[in-house]
């Protein structure tokens, strides 16, 4: 059961590793429940970052959110969690997603995201369990396979979209709801997910200055990397407009100072935590709290340590 003072930090590539792991161990510090990795193919590997984080802290679960499907075997999958479980046993999570667009740009193919992530995920299981594993997919095949040791580690979903959301309602242990995304369709997806166990993935920009420069850079990378999320909430003109600023991934430093002047105000102030301390936490009220999820924190502020023990005031009052 969730508890209103828990919440979790997720950390992507806004920074270098020596900076993530410094805030794994303020994370640890400031008495945050939870860190999780994030990854983009090209970029970082959350599996990776998680054994990492699992050496430097003794307290804090460590998860991925998330690993994509289509770059790893569940077996390699299983052995990684498997190892990260000798380091920090009983504090090892597992989000599985899709995978962004650019993922076409290395060659990958999602002939079926839906079928694809159920397999995966039932297959995945299915090996935690420590037994052996005959598993006849369309594509993912496992003849009696099986891992090290039984594993207690949850598998949630990262979904977006209804049949995704369906999925993850049906098959995985929690929900891991995406961040940049409006209201409106919050609430169709809690309605999708009933009870099932809920986290809430929120973009924070919270500067002592009240600056909103971080803020748009990080949606502007978005809007080139996954312009399907957008596209029920931001006007196709403004998407478009900002991916032809961006010529590649992973986008430069200039393309993206350049991309952030497009950016409306309206749209950063619907769609990320950004503001004030009072606006930051208004927020999160209205996207986890008033749903019962757990709130994970995606900071993009340059003075994280502020922004870190401002959110955690804010959840624990």
């Amino acid at each position: 059961m969730w508890k209103k003072e828990q919440a979790g930090i997720l950390l992507g590539e806004e920074r270098s590793v020596d900076e993530d792991l410094k805030i794994v161990k303020l994370a640890e510090n400031l008495g945050y429940d939870s860190v999780w990795f994030g990854e983009h193919v090209g970029i970082r590997d959350a599996l990776v970052l998680m054994g990492m984080a699992s050496m430097l802290t003794e307290r804090l679960k460590v998860g991925s959110c998330a690993i994509n499907a289509y770059t790893r075997n569940v077996g390699t999958v299983a052995a990684a969690l498997n190892t990260i479980s000798f380091v920090a046993p009983g504090r090892v999570m597992l989000g599985v997603a899709s995978g962004e667009e650019i993922l076409s740009n290395y060659g990958i193919k999602k002939a079926s995201p839906v079928n694809e992530m159920r397999e995966f995920i039932t297959s995945l299981r299915l090996l935690l369990s420590g037994e052996l594993v005959n598993f006849n997919g369309k594509f993912i095949n496992l003849k009696n396979a099986r891992i090290e040791r039984k594993l207690e580690v949850p598998v949630y979903l990262a979904a977006t979209g209804k049949k995704m959301l369906s999925l993850g309602a049906e098959i995985a242990d929690g929900v891991i709801l995406n961040f940049l995304t409006d209201l409106s369709y919050l609430e169709e997806a809690h309605r999708i997910i009933g009870d099932k166990r809920s986290f809430q993935l929120i973009a924070v920009s919270l500067n002592r200055d009240g600056s909103t420069s971080d803020a748009k850079r990080f949606m502007a990378k978005f809007f080139y990397m996954a312009p399907s999320l957008f596209r029920s909430s931001v006007s196709p003109e403004t998407i478009e407009r900002i991916r032809s600023l961006i010529k590649g991934w992973p986008p430069s430093s200039e393309e993206l100072e350049i991309a952030e002047k497009v950016v409306p105000d309206e749209v950063l102030s619907r769609l990320m935590a950004v503001g004030s301390t009072n606006e930051v936490e208004e927020y999160i009220s209205k996207v986890a709290l008033k749903w019962g999820s757990y709130p994970i924190f995606y900071i993009v502020s340059k003075d994280y340590e502020y922004a870190m023990k401002k959110l955690k005031n804010a959840i624990t009052i």
